[in-house]
């Protein structure tokens, strides 16, 4: 049992959200901590304000973690939603790559950089060279069987 108190079955002790709005250099100008479900209801769910203030401006590609740490550790934030927190660059980079740095081929070439591997491939499930999604989105990227395999 909690300090506050007993729960009912199935209901959550945490239930939290960080929403944040990013622009094309991947510094926040928007952020929004919600907390709808906490174990110390008036207590836990005061400091979302804190998290707007201290999360615009950061940027997610230069130093975020290590400025996070410095503004929203200890009591200054709450544990879990800094936690969070911490994994916003990545989800950043994987969901909006195409829109911060060219992954499209054909872009590429009309801006004269040389064709590379978008950096976003291997780096998760869902993006390997020999999967559904690479085939569909990055055909040019296609892992292909060595001969003689299958």
């Amino acid at each position: 049992m909690l300090a506050s108190g007993p729960r009912a079955g199935g209901a959550p002790l945490h239930d939290l959200y960080l929403r944040l709005t990013v622009d094309l250099q991947l510094t926040i100008v928007d952020a929004e901590a919600v907390s709808d479900a906490v174990p110390y209801p008036g207590h836990c769910d005061t400091i979302a304000p804190d998290y707007k203030q201290q999360l615009v401006g950061l940027n997610l590609m230069k130093g975020f973690r290590h400025e996070l740490k410095q503004r929203l550790a200890g009591t200054a934030g709450c544990t879990h939603l800094t936690e969070l927190a911490q994994i916003l660059p990545t989800a950043a980079v994987q969901a909006f790559a195409n829109d911060v740095w060219s992954t499209n081929d054909a872009a590429a070439e009309t801006q004269g950089v040389p064709r590379q591997k978008p950096f976003q491939l291997d780096k998760c499930h869902a993006l390997r060279t020999d999967g559904g999604a690479v085939a569909q989105f990055y055909p040019r990227w296609v892992a292909k069987a060595a001969p003689g395999s299958a």
